[in-house]
């Protein structure tokens, strides 16, 4: 793997297709929902890696691409992105404190799926 290729493996997460800040800021919403508010933060930091056909890599084994994915191994993305803060790696962009409270709400809520 070149100097590039390394560099893209390294910072590629948490540089997604969408702007993770158009997605809004401040409080969060009464009602937080995977569709809406999680899987565009999940696809902007996450799914870049972690799914079983990124060419970043295979994301240590872990797939968020689907709702199911995501509430499954949803302790282990806080554990990883907001506790520790090891995820995305290296120079790439970390959740927002925004981020963190969609996070939280949507836990706090029972994970809804859908409006």
């Amino acid at each position: 793997m070149g100097l590039a290729g390394l560099a893209l493996l390294v910072c590629g997460c948490g540089l997604g297709d969408g702007d993770v800040d158009s997605l809004g800021t401040g409080a969060t919403p009464a009602v937080v929902t995977y569709s809406q508010h999680i899987m565009p933060r999940m696809e902007y930091y996450c799914v870049a890696c972690h799914n079983p056909d990124s060419s970043l890599g295979n994301g240590g084994g872990w797939d968020f691409s689907s709702y199911k994915l995501v509430r499954a191994a949803f302790a282990s993305i806080t554990s990883a992105a907001i506790t520790r803060r090891t995820m995305p790696p290296g120079g790439a962009r970390k959740l927002t404190v925004d981020d963190i409270a969609y996070f939280r709400r949507w836990e706090s809520l029972g994970f809804p799926e859908k409006p």
